[in-house]
């Protein structure tokens, strides 16, 4: 069962060469495009010492909105469904 084209997004320029293939792709084969951005726990010991959750959720909204940037300004014109997702926590055991 597909559900789509997975394509991880960190917004660098490797990642915005992907995106491109994988818009391509998605129209020779009608799929949806969902763009994942993976941003951090930042849950260690420290960092609940010195922030609240509300505070290092935002944060990691805010990464996730400058990460995503140009992948949505890329999406939105490229005539594709998509989805945008964040996920938190390490990268290799969230994009899967």
């Amino acid at each position: 069962m597909r559900e789509g084209i997975l394509v991880p997004f960190d917004g660098s320029a490797n990642a915005l060469e992907a995106l491109r293939t994988a818009i391509t792709l998605a129209k020779a084969l009608g799929e949806k495009i969902i763009l994942l951005n993976v941003q951090p726990s930042f849950q260690t010991i420290h960092t609940k010492m010195f922030f609240s959750k509300e505070v290092i959720r935002d944060y990691q909204q805010q990464l996730f909105a400058t990460a995503v940037e140009k992948g949505k300004e890329l999406l939105a014109g490229a005539e594709v469904n998509y989805e945008i997702k964040l996920r938190i926590g390490d990268a290799k055991e969230q994009i899967c």
